[in-house]
């Protein structure tokens, strides 16, 4: 699917910058890290993986990093630990039966 969306853009005459670092986004374009493109309209995406730290600190995670919490964001492997915000993936809800799901990292 990437590669078909990658070819209708070229075709459209829509310029990709793949990689790219980006320092700002501003009224009158984009700045990187080594160049300014100026645009009308940005459009921008991105994918989402959170910093491997959880797993690596030996917490329960799912395929995307993000630790596994209960419904009072507390790490399921130490619930000494809070988990928040994107770096938490909830996995059970208040009242509910605990939702079991694949998972990485130490148990």
């Amino acid at each position: 699917m990437q590669q078909h969306l990658v070819s209708a853009l070229v075709e459209q005459e829509v310029v990709l910058h793949e990689y790219a670092n980006v320092r700002a986004v501003r009224a009158d374009g984009v700045e990187l890290e080594a160049d300014f493109l100026p645009a009308d309209v940005v459009i921008w995406a991105g994918g989402f993986t959170a910093s491997p730290l959880a797993q690596e600190a030996g917490l329960r995670v799912n395929s995307l990093n993000q630790t596994l919490v209960d419904p009072y964001l507390r790490s399921l492997s130490h619930p000494n630990i809070y988990a928040v915000g994107d770096a938490a993936c909830p996995v059970e809800e208040p009242e509910r039966a605990h939702a079991h799901e694949p998972f990485h990292g130490a148990g």
